[in-house]
Order: C-alpha cells, then structure tokens, then sequence
C-alpha cells in the first residue's frame, strides 16, 4: 500500500486532495518524498528498513527543509 501511495501517481493523487490553505506546502512534500523514498544509487522507489547511519544525515536533511520552509514564509 506504501508503494501505491509514494510511486509518482499516488502520491499526486494525495497532493491534489491538499485543501487549499496548504497548497503552498506542496514542494515540502514532494522534497520530503524524494528523501523518504528514494534511495541514493538505488532504481525506483525504497520501501525498506535504513541503516542507523543514513537515518542521521536523512534527518538533517528534513530538518533543512523544514528550516528552509519556514525561512520562505516570512
């Protein structure tokens, strides 16, 4: 069911369903996808378990976006 929801299809079928006051929230999303699920070097979506050490940098990398998110609502 993850994979149905996070491929390109489903998961644009769950962005146009974003009520308008979060349309802007959008790009967030797509950018969050893309980290949660799709692993560097590896074809198509992931759907698995992360090592301990990607967990880290992969957590920086969501808390930049948020970061940045809040920055461009100013």
């Amino acid at each position: 069911m993850k994979r149905g929801h996070m491929d390109v299809g489903g998961f644009e079928k769950i962005t146009d369903e974003f009520p308008p006051k979060f349309e802007k929230l959008e790009p967030l999303a797509k950018k969050l996808r893309k980290i949660l699920f799709y692993f560097p070097n590896q074809e198509g979506l992931f759907t698995g378990t992360y090592s301990e050490k990607h967990c880290v940098k992969m957590y920086d990398e969501i808390i930049s976006l948020f970061d940045e998110a809040i920055k461009d609502q100013k």
